[in-house]
């Protein structure tokens, strides 16, 4: 019974702390309820969520063992065992885990609405943005975005490179998550991550990609009957035939969702804004202010997501671009609510702000 009043006491102070964060992503499965069904959908598939409390699971399960073993090469006690049972019982008691869990099940349903979102785009709207995004392109550049960059990045071990970095932006999705949602001693930058985090899925992932549909360079022959980008695809299957470029196999499946209508998590298909280079823009924002290296790795993987997303065909440039604005934006925005969120931090954090010289 002790056990279980700590537990609930756990998971309600939990509410109370994330109410915030609980409300915006709360708002936005309740509204992508009401959206789909205004045509007709009512629900999402709920097949992601399980795997996703899992992986949820699986990824804090990895840093709390990482912590204790950084932790048991540092003290070097006398009992290992001892001092490992004293450290779970202070990090890993019924209290502490409850608090995850209003976090964990709204990522468990936030993920799953969001996809059910974005594979009904062609629902809510028509793809009629490719071009406007395609001139604005070349209009920045003098030319396509990908001929800028490819004689630096066209080779097809650059490009293996590039696509494993992109691949490995889909587990950074929960790992990031997860590291911040347990940084509970810097309560104002946990708070600005998670804020900004949901919001901008909600805002630029849904929101914004219905309202400038595009389907983006690798689909916009075959769906927009454009050839502007076969050059690039003619280069992208060569590079594959030399390299295995996983993302081609990823483009393949998510066409193939879209002429079934699958709403399963991770289908669907939008290019304005890059998601890719907004989580890893926002990866940097927050990075940086846990420690030096972190923030100059996460600086550096941003820009290879920035790259990556035009030379793989995924994204124009310009969809980059907007992403960094509207999710530096919001980041602002939601640092001033986490700041007012906690107004009595222990460790005296203020809103962060954004240098430019900062890395």
């Amino acid at each position: 019974m002790l056990h279980l009043n700590r537990a609930l006491n756990g998971f309600i102070t939990a509410c109370k702390a994330d109410a915030l964060t609980l409300s915006v992503g709360g708002l936005f499965i309740l509204a992508s309820l009401a959206a789909m069904a205004s045509i007709g959908i009512y629900g999402f598939p709920l097949d992601g969520s399980f795997s996703l409390l899992l992986t949820f699971a699986a990824t804090a399960v990895f840093f709390g063992g990482s912590f204790l073993l950084i932790a048991l090469l540092r003290e070097r006690p006398e009992s290992p065992i001892g001092f490992t049972r004293k450290f779970l019982a202070h990090h890993a008691s019924w209290e502490r885990l409850m608090r995850h869990v209003p976090l964990i099940l709204l990522v468990s349903l936030f993920l799953p609405a969001f996809s059910g979102i974005k594979g009904s785009i062609s629902l809510f709207a028509t793809y009629s943005w490719d071009g406007f995004w395609i001139e604005a392109d070349r209009m920045i550049h003098g030319m396509d975005a990908w001929r800028l960059i490819h004689p630096v990045v066209g080779y097809p071990f650059v490009t293996f490179i590039l696509s494993a970095l992109y691949i490995v932006w889909l587990p950074m999705l929960l790992i990031a998550l997860v590291y911040f949602s347990f940084l509970t001693n810097r309560p104002i930058l946990r708070a600005q991550f998670l804020l900004t985090y949901f919001s901008s899925w909600a805002i630029l992932g849904s929101l914004c990609a219905i309202a400038f549909a595009s389907v983006g360079p690798c689909f916009v022959d075959p769906l927009i009957g454009r050839g502007d980008f076969l050059p690039l695809m003619k280069y992208l299957d060569y590079a594959d035939s030399q390299w295995p470029i996983w993302v081609i196999q990823i483009q393949d499946r998510l066409a193939a969702q879209l002429a079934e209508g699958s709403r399963e998590l991770g289908a669907g298909i939008t290019a304005m804004p890059s998601m890719h280079v907004s989580m890893a823009f926002l990866y940097w924002l927050a990075a940086r202010h846990v420690s030096r290296w972190l923030g100059w790795a996460m600086f550096v993987y941003m820009l290879s997501i920035l790259v990556a997303s035009v030379h793989l065909a995924y994204h124009y440039a310009v969809d980059g671009y907007l992403s960094i604005i509207l999710t530096l934006l919001i980041w602002k925005i939601c640092g001033h609510f986490a700041a007012h969120a906690h107004p009595l931090p222990k460790d005296g954090e203020r809103p962060i702000p954004i240098r430019a010289t900062e890395a």
